[in-house]
């Protein structure tokens, strides 16, 4: 699989997944000038902002690994402008990400990470 196959096919287990979770789905790769969120969907009353991370080996470290500081700070911006274009009126919002770990096209790992930072 190419990466762009491999992230499509994440993004599609991600959706899948968070649904399966509960939460309710607003957005799919929802651009704006500071850059994408892959997903955004509600959980419990709180607005999320979901980065989908997809690997199939961990030669160069985990799914969760690879999200630095400067992403963080970019989907915050995207958080901004999404805040500011939709009016949004949830007081409540944070960052998830969705670490997965594929063989194939077979789940190895997923693990959801709520209210992600950076230590």
């Amino acid at each position: 699989m190419t990466n762009q196959t491999v992230g499509s096919f994440g993004e599609k287990l991600a959706v899948e997944y968070l649904i399966k979770e509960g939460y309710q789905i607003l957005e799919k790769n929802w651009r704006c000038p500071a850059g994408e969120i892959d997903i955004i969907g509600l959980d419990q009353g709180a607005l999320c902002f979901v980065e989908v991370k997809t690997r199939t080996n961990t030669n160069y470290g985990l799914p969760e690994e690879i999200i630095t500081k400067l992403k963080l700070s970019r989907m915050a911006r995207c958080i901004d402008y999404y805040n500011a274009r939709t009016k949004n009126k949830h007081e409540l919002y944070r960052i998830d990400i969705l670490a997965i770990e594929l063989e194939g096209t077979k789940v190895k790992r997923l693990e959801l990470i709520k209210n992600a930072t950076l230590q």
